[in-house]
């Protein structure tokens, strides 16, 4: 497939329905989720970064081993899995492949249990030294994307990439969530970035990778500008 032909302004047009839909967006989410019984949850282990977990529950709070290992790619690692299901009905994790490299992986499952590999993406950005915890975002209507954490050597950043199927994805190139980044000389930037809408607003909370502690900045677009209104402990 060819690849999307998106740059920074066509991306914030494509959102600018968040200013009026993001009500109603997070009505049909509260919908959505009343109507779910069944919390699935991937994970990594201490013992095992090479191996998928996965855990079931009723509650979102009280979570049952659903079956270790149901995953483990043909090379590299599947740490960070963060779990989407589409509208397809199928399930999909991106995972970090690697401590080093501009690498992200993909893999698709119909039932949770067993999964394909879809590909290993190397993340266009120039001279990124590591990509980390890939996370679904679900923003934008008719598309998803994938906030990944990278650093060029001085700092994590997260970047957005974004494509209309994940089964057989062609990715627009990645855009820095403006605002969000080293704040100064020897700050290691922040990871693990998610972003809720609520209110016409878009909040990011991320992870100072300097503190290790959780912040929370708020934008009007996904893209930022974000300012921070809660940082330290």
């Amino acid at each position: 497939m060819s690849a999307i032909r998106w740059n920074r302004r066509s991306v914030l047009a494509s959102m600018a329905v968040l200013s009026v839909g993001a009500g109603l967006g997070g009505r049909t989410a509260i919908a959505r989720a009343a109507a779910t019984t069944r919390y699935t949850m991937t994970a990594f282990t201490n013992s095992s970064d090479t191996d998928l977990y996965v855990y079931e529950s009723e509650d979102a709070a009280n979570f049952t081993l659903l079956r270790a290992g149901a995953y483990r790619p043909a090379a590299g690692l599947v740490r960070d899995p963060s779990l989407l299901r589409h509208s397809d009905e199928a399930y999909y994790i991106a995972y970090t492949t690697a401590g080093d490299g501009h690498t992200i992986g993909f893999a698709r499952s119909t039932d949770r249990l067993t999964w394909t590999h879809l590909s290993d993406y190397p993340v266009p950005v120039p001279g990124a030294e590591a990509a980390w915890a890939p996370t679904w975002f679900d923003l934008i209507p008719g598309y998803v994307g994938v906030l990944v954490s990278i650093s060029q050597g001085h700092g994590f950043r997260p970047y957005l990439i974004v494509t209309s199927d994940p089964a057989r994805p062609a990715w627009s190139p990645p855009i820095p969530l403006a605002g969000i980044g080293p704040q100064r000389p020897g700050h290691l930037g922040y990871i693990d970035t998610a972003v809720v809408a609520r209110d016409g607003s878009c909040y990011a909370f991320t992870k100072n990778e300097s503190s290790k502690f959780i912040e929370l900045a708020v934008a009007t677009t996904p893209l930022g500008p974000y300012r921070f209104i809660g940082t330290g402990d």
